[in-house]
């Protein structure tokens, strides 16, 4: 039995009898964890967050290496050395873009996943959109042959994934609209990963804001410059975004957001949800701001003339 419950208490779990236990863990968790023993363990990528906590970048990747400890494999990001361990006899496999280990290649005009130059599955096969779900795709496999699962019995299911609430999910889709929840999007890297694998015929509604943490929103800039976009900036710290697009407006909360732009929404628009921000200035955690989108979304969308 293999237990992967999203949002469940990782001491609950124990309850479930399983073989083997999926965790995701942050570094606050791993600040106070010593006896974790994994058989792989991965850090993904290392992006600024948390400023307000640590005392730099090293000090967040540090907190986050702790992952490592006792760990049987690890799985790194080939392109960040941030996220290797600084266990040089550990055993590391690497995930990455191009056909090294476990990648990505482009076979007949399409792009596959690939383990050690072997095809797993093609990217247009997968429910997932962007390059940063088909990473977390290939992850999901190489964490499952590192545990001694064979993943080609999961396949099936990889193509069925439609992903997890708060993370790229389509709430709406009304006259041509789509409507997307991403508030677990609380840091500049989640947004920036949303952004880059975004495909739309009409505008782009990017709705920004919350408590930024200290963070550097200016990455942002670019590839915003490149997108048909109108940026809405809400919550505390709204106005760390106003200068990132010259279509920014500010607001103050999601609701306001949507009645202003219902009425200009078209064919082929999306309104996306994709803070950058934590979501305490105005909600409990980033669920509650994310169910609240969706609630007024799938309202709104009914509007679209």
């Amino acid at each position: 039995m293999l237990a992967v419950i999203s949002g469940f208490r990782a001491l609950d779990l124990l309850e479930l009898n399983a073989d083997l236990y999926v965790l995701e863990l942050s570094s606050f968790q791993l600040e106070t964890t010593s006896s974790l023993k994994t058989k792989v363990s991965t850090f993904l990528n290392l992006s600024e967050d948390h400023m307000d906590r640590y005392q730099g970048m090293e000090d967040y990747a540090q907190a986050k290496r702790r992952i490592f400890f006792n760990a049987e494999h690890a799985l790194v990001n080939r392109d960040e050395s941030e996220t290797y361990p600084e266990d040089d006899e550990l055993p590391v496999a690497t995930f990455g873009f191009n056909d090294q280990d476990f990648g990505m290649r482009e076979i007949d005009g399409r792009v596959w996943l690939v383990d050690n130059g072997e095809a797993i599955i093609s990217t247009d096969q997968l429910r997932l959109v962007g390059k940063h779900n088909w990473s977390n795709a290939l992850v999901a496999c190489a964490l499952l042959k590192l545990s001694g699962i064979d993943y080609r019995q999961g396949l099936a299911c990889l193509t069925a994934y439609t992903g997890l609430s708060h993370r790229c999910q389509v709430v709406a889709d009304e006259k041509g609209v789509k409507w997307v929840n991403d508030s677990k999007a609380t840091n500049v890297a989640s947004t920036l990963a949303a952004l880059s694998g975004l495909s739309l015929a009409g505008k782009l509604y990017l709705l920004v804001g919350g408590v930024g943490k200290g963070a550097d929103f200016s990455e942002l800039a670019k590839p915003l410059s490149g997108l048909n976009v109108m940026l809405c900036c809400f919550g505390r710290d709204g106005d760390e975004f106003m200068a990132l697009h010259p279509s920014a407006v500010r607001y103050d909360t999601l609701k306001q957001v949507l009645t202003d732009i219902t009425p200009e929404l078209q064919t082929g628009d999306m309104v996306m949800l994709s803070p950058a921000c934590a979501s305490f200035d105005q909600f409990a955690n980033f669920m509650a701001r994310g169910d609240d989108f969706t609630q007024l979304a799938q309202q709104f969308s009914k509007q679209v003339s």
